[in-house]
């Protein structure tokens, strides 16, 4: 029996030697096999550099309406996206409070209307010698402050008729209405919201592609997927609290019907970058930007740091003028693996 275990445990043991040595063997015929691959000559090449951006169409001009004074909104006359002229009404407030000021015009008016008889019959009798200049004098008095009074009260109505209705001062669309019929609102708060008819293209720049950038640079918008012109008109300095990029605006030459709130995809042309250029599908990553190259019959692998993108093309640095790319087969080699470009061993690169 004793013999019996000995046996088994040296059969055991030698089993499994036998199968390390096979997965060792399978491993160093896996590595020895010649990888079949494609390559490309890198060379140095001029490319354009562009910045790519999305952005909207947004309107020249957003103006929000309030009334001078408190109150409770009698009506409103327009509504969302409605187009509006200059002039027209927008919103109104319950008048009760008016009617007292027009009472006060209307008495001012009789007091005025009273002084100016009494004047004018002074006048006649000073003329007749009926009347001393004296009572000439302070009938025309009477007479000068009831006029005054009667323009104060025509004023303060003019006012009170202004605070109470407010109009469009320039033609647009309504962008909001914030208040409600019959709601009551604070002075100052905001009813209505209107946007100009005019608009403007903007975009998000980062911090980094805004300092290329200069007020009066062409670019190239696609609106609708239509190609047109554009100009960088302004380029604020203060970043958005939420995104945090550099809001950008441009001017669009357009004859299209544009919509508040269009996508639009905007190029700027930056310059033109001098270096090895390759597609962006033939690079890879493991958590470092990196490429193959056939060099001396074998594969090695090129870290590489990524300058500037077009397209779907890329500028690196960790290439040389002349190497021979990996561009087919490139995800089954590893570093030192054996290649052969149309079943030929590569040979070495004279740099």
């Amino acid at each position: 029996m004793k013999r019996c275990r000995i046996f088994l445990i040296m059969a055991a043991l030698l089993f499994g030697v036998s199968a390390g040595c096979g997965s060792n063997e399978a491993k160093t015929t896996e590595n020895a096999a010649v990888k079949p691959v494609s390559v490309l000559e890198v060379q140095d090449e001029i490319r354009p550099v562009s910045l790519h951006y999305t952005g909207t169409i947004e309107p020249e001009e957003t103006k929000r309406y309030s009334f001078k004074t408190a109150g409770k909104i009698a009506e409103i006359f327009v509504e969302e996206g409605q187009k509006v002229r200059k002039g027209d009404k927008l919103a109104l407030l319950e008048q009760n409070s008016l009617s007292l000021t027009e009472l006060d015009v209307d008495k001012a008016q009789a007091n005025y209307d009273f002084a100016r008889d009494y004047y004018e019959k002074i006048a006649v009798l000073h003329q007749e010698g009926a009347a001393s200049a004296q009572n000439l004098d302070e009938a025309e008095l009477k007479m000068t402050q009831a006029a005054y009074s009667l323009e104060q009260a025509q004023k303060v109505l003019e006012l009170s008729n202004d605070e109470a209705l407010f109009t469009a001062d320039s033609d647009g669309y309504v962008l909001s209405v914030i208040s409600r019929k019959n709601e009551t609102v604070a002075a100052g708060s905001p009813v209505v919201a209107l946007c100009s008819s005019a608009f403007k293209g903007r975009i998000g720049l980062t911090q980094e592609d805004v300092s290329q950038i200069a007020a009066g640079d062409e670019v190239d918008v696609f609106l609708n997927d239509e190609p047109t012109k554009g100009k960088i008109t302004i380029i604020n300095k203060i970043p958005d609290e939420e995104s945090r990029t550099y809001p950008v605006d441009l001017s669009i030459d357009t004859e299209q019907d544009v919509s508040i709130g269009s996508i639009i995809r905007v190029v700027i042309r930056t310059g033109t970058e001098k270096g090895i250029w390759i597609p962006l599908n033939y690079l890879l990553n493991d958590g470092e930007d990196y490429v193959f190259v056939a060099e001396n019959g074998r594969a090695k692998r090129r870290n590489v740091k990524l300058k500037s993108i077009l397209e779907d093309e890329v500028c690196v640095e960790g290439l040389q003028e002349g190497e021979l790319l990996i561009t087919e087969g490139m995800k089954s080699v590893k570093d030192g693996y054996e290649v052969t470009v149309e079943g030929k061993k590569v040979e070495s690169v004279e740099q």
